[in-house]
C-alpha cells in the first residue's frame, strides 16, 4: 500500500502541476489582453490630450475671430455714421447747386431781357 500510496501522491502532484501550468498559462493570457487593453488607454489618452489641445486652440482662434467682428461691426458702424453724414452735406449741396441754378437762370433771364442799345447796364455788369 506504501507504493500505491506513493502513486498516489505522484498523480496528484502531476495534476497539481498541470493546474499551476494552466493557471499559468491563463495568467499570461489575461496579462496580454491587459497589456493591449492598457496600450490602447495610452493611445486613447494621448489622443484626447490631442483633441483637447486642438479645442483649445479652436477657443482662442474663435475669440480672436470674435474680437475682430466686434472690431470690424464698429467701424461699420463709424462708416455708417460718417456716410449719413455725407449724405446729409450731399442733400444741402443739391439744394445750394438748385439755389444757384436758379439765380443762374434768373441773371440769364435777365440779360436777355436787356435791350442791346441799354449798353450802360451791360456795362455795369462787366465790371
Amino acid at each position: 500500500m506504501g507504493t500505491m500510496g506513493l502513486m498516489d501522491v505522484m498523480d496528484h502532484c502531476d495534476k497539481l502541476y498541470k493546474g499551476l501550468k494552466e493557471a499559468d498559462e491563463e495568467i499570461l493570457y489575461y496579462k496580454k489582453v491587459l497589456d493591449g487593453s492598457l496600450d490602447a488607454c495610452i493611445k486613447k489618452n494621448k489622443e484626447i490630450k490631442s483633441l483637447k489641445s486642438n479645442l483649445e486652440e479652436a477657443d482662442k482662434k474663435i475669440f480672436k475671430l470674435e474680437q475682430q467682428i466686434r472690431t470690424v461691426n464698429i467701424q461699420l458702424d463709424e462708416e455708417r455714421e460718417a456716410n449719413a453724414d455725407l449724405e446729409i452735406e450731399n442733400i444741402k449741396l443739391k439744394k445750394q447747386l438748385s439755389s444757384l441754378k436758379k439765380s443762374l437762370e434768373s441773371v440769364n433771364n435777365n440779360c436777355y431781357d436787356l435791350e442791346p442799345h441799354d449798353n450802360s447796364v451791360l456795362s455795369d455788369l462787366e465790371s
